[in-house]
């Protein structure tokens, strides 16, 4: 298992399906991974989303940090 930390794009990358290619270099580096895991804002609806386009399902707890952020743990089974 292999946690993947934030990755961040500049505003003009968005949308142009950067993210989605940068994901799937990462996970052809490490073909043997056979689990992947990362963290994001709950409140970040367009992160959710493209992680979750990219087969990662919310498992686990929330962590509430304050009340505008709470964290949600991601996790994609290859």
């Amino acid at each position: 298992m292999l946690w993947i930390y934030p990755i961040f794009l500049l505003p003009e990358y968005q949308d142009k399906g950067t993210g989605t290619a940068v994901m799937e270099l990462v996970f052809a580096k490490y073909p043997d991974v056979l689990k992947w895991k990362l963290s994001t804002i709950k409140q970040e609806e367009l992160n959710c989303h493209f992680y979750e386009k990219l087969g990662f399902v919310r498992v686990g707890d929330e962590e509430t940090v304050n009340d505008l952020m709470t964290l949600v743990i991601y996790e994609k089974t290859v």
